[in-house]
């Protein structure tokens, strides 16, 4: 016959939190009330439709920094100038992606122009990339 083992506080203890966890977390699954939506869809809005001048500041500043990273090479460690060039080619690529699906400026032909600049940051062709985002070949 096997012996039963005891449970220990700690057992007992961890029991009750992996407990808690998983009552916090069904809770969590619950509907959102109509108060927290309503806040949730408020704070969407905001971000639901391009601002071309937010849109033009931001490229500018991101094209002056992407450019400032080649002079950098000199004064700066190589793996840290690895680490800023690779930043700023993740942050080209996230325009760049935004650009094309269209929604970063809020003409079409603003996005392809601006977004085939931005591929040459990220290296990145907009034509092909275009096509196969969009799930068209």
């Amino acid at each position: 016959m096997v012996a039963q083992t005891a449970q220990t506080p700690l057992k007992k203890e961890c029991k009750k939190v992996s407990e808690k966890r998983e009552q916090k977390f069904l809770k969590s699954l619950e509907p959102l009330s109509k108060e927290r939506r309503e806040l949730i869809q408020s704070h969407i809005k905001n971000f639901s439709t391009a601002d071309d001048a937010l849109a033009y500041r931001i490229l500018a500043l991101h094209t002056f920094l992407f450019l400032c990273t080649y002079p950098l090479y000199n004064y700066l460690y190589s793996p840290l100038w690895i680490l800023v060039k690779g930043a700023m080619v993740v942050r080209s690529f996230i325009l760049f992606h935004d650009m094309t699906h269209g929604s970063y400026f809020t003409k079409s032909s603003t996005n392809k122009f601006y977004g085939k600049l931005v591929a040459f940051m990220c290296a990145t062709p907009f034509n092909d990339w275009g096509k196969k985002s969009q799930g068209t070949s």
